[in-house]
């Protein structure tokens, strides 16, 4: 008898990237209000770009977009403050 494998949809690990802290501090938060711990977190003090690694399904993290663009203020992109989710 062959044994099927479960796919886990948490299985899809997603990163957060911005070139301002305040924007990758405002997405822990985000993450927080989801009950998201993220698996790995880079925020540097000055010039560089901040990442954050987290797991969840694809349309949890659409959900996460959703509520960090209104919560960080962000309806689109504007200047030189950007992220991205991928």
């Amino acid at each position: 008898m062959q044994r099927r494998k479960m796919i886990n949809p948490l299985d899809k690990k997603w990163e957060f990237e911005t070139n301002q802290g305040y924007l990758a501090d405002a997405f822990i938060q985000v993450l927080n209000v989801f009950h998201i711990s993220p698996e790995d977190i880079y925020i540097p003090s000055y010039l560089d770009m901040s990442q954050i690694e987290f797991r969840t399904t694809r349309k949890k993290r659409l959900q996460i977009e959703y509520v960090f663009r209104r919560y960080a203020g962000q309806s689109s992109t504007e200047g030189s403050d950007w992220y991205a989710i991928s």
